[in-house]
């Protein structure tokens, strides 16, 4: 009997503490470990995180969330492969599948967090309880230096990222971009680097004054009338899948 208290014991301690692996730029540098009964600010201010995070970017999940995210990715991989295969079907879409081939690499190689909907602000969480959790199990938190780039994603032909420019709109970087057969031409969605995501015109006719974030990534989808309706949720997919890009 005394032997299954104790390890009844030792199991109980091992689950109260929280193990955290820091990524760095996308490489494993430290591991944190706080003690039972610790909050999200006692990893926020640990010592062993650099000194330069940019955290609007910062994301934090745990291994559920990591696997969700990973499903999640596949699945829609899955779904954009058979979207090809719709449109070979279809005959003379050739423009269409090289779009979608184009895509189907660029999200392949984006390695994804599966983010939790903590934020992650120091000053915040150090005087709103409501967003100072406590931690239990492991994590991984995932940080960066603040980048001097936005990125670009989708059906567009043109650099992947272009170095931030202050005071810059979208329709500035906008330039230089020409879209892709099945592209919609007037709407794309702004990624900012905390998650949030959000629609924003970009044709000439109705372009608006907006700054992206240093870290933002804007996203071009299909025009909804290209698509099958099986398919039409697929542009939001992509766009929440691109929330969850690991910092660099």
């Amino acid at each position: 009997m005394k032997k299954y208290i104790i390890l009844g014991l030792v199991s109980f301690y091992s689950l109260a503490q929280a193990d955290i692996d820091v990524v760095y730029q996308r490489h494993s540098i430290t591991k944190i470990e706080v003690h039972d009964g610790a909050r999200l600010t006692d990893l926020l201010f640990n010592t062993k995180l650099p000194n330069n995070i940019y955290w609007r970017s910062a994301q934090i999940a745990n291994s559920q969330a990591m696997t969700a995210i990973q499903v999640a990715k596949e699945t829609l991989l899955k779904d954009l492969k058979s979207l090809q295969v719709f449109w070979m079907r279809g005959g003379d879409q050739g423009a269409l599948i090289q779009s979608t081939q184009q895509l189907l690499q660029e999200l392949d190689r984006i390695p994804v967090s599966g983010r939790l909907p903590v934020l992650l602000d120091p000053a915040k969480s150090r005087v709103d309880p409501a967003g100072n959790p406590l931690l239990k199990g492991n994590y991984t938190l995932f940080v960066a230096p603040r980048p001097g780039f936005i990125y670009f994603v989708g059906l567009i032909n043109g650099r992947s990222k272009q170095p931030l420019r202050a005071g810059a709109s979208l329709a500035d970087y906008w330039q230089g971009y020409s879209l892709l057969v099945g592209a919609d031409p007037s709407e794309a969605f702004l990624i900012q680097p905390d998650g949030t995501i959000s629609r924003v015109p970009v044709a000439n006719w109705n372009q608006l004054h907006r700054e992206p974030m240093a870290g933002a990534t804007l996203f071009v989808g299909f025009d909804s009338d290209v698509l099958p309706e099986k398919y039409r949720d697929i542009n939001i997919r992509i766009a929440n899948l691109l929330a969850n890009r690991v910092p660099e």
